[in-house]
């Protein structure tokens, strides 16, 4: 994609960290099964995109009632409560043969 974009353009990518926590409480979670945001932004730049900004965006408080609260207190799981918008640019010095 980097390849057929301009150098001006602007990519946009907004995510979440997936992690395999349903029901699950936060100290026993196993990163293994986690993609965190770092490793998107890792990945475009691999891909030859310099990352210029992550934003949290918050999500809705509407996303949980009380009592889905008062479970993820009682099984002391965490809760989603924002996106990261990633922005990037093509990075003009990315080298395309170095790419594995």
């Amino acid at each position: 994609m980097r390849e057929q974009s301009k150098p001006s353009t602007l990519m946009a990518f907004l995510n979440a960290d997936f992690r395999d926590f349903q029901g699950i409480p936060a100290v026993d979670e196993n990163p293994d099964n986690a993609i965190l945001m770092f490793t998107y932004a890792k990945l475009l730049e691999t891909c030859g995109w310099k990352i210029t900004h992550l934003t949290d965006c918050p999500l809705s408080t509407e996303r949980f009632t009380g009592n889905m609260v008062n479970r993820m207190h009682e099984k002391r799981t965490l809760g989603i409560v924002r996106r990261t918008l990633i922005i990037g640019k093509p990075d003009i010095l990315h080298n395309d043969d170095a790419m594995p």
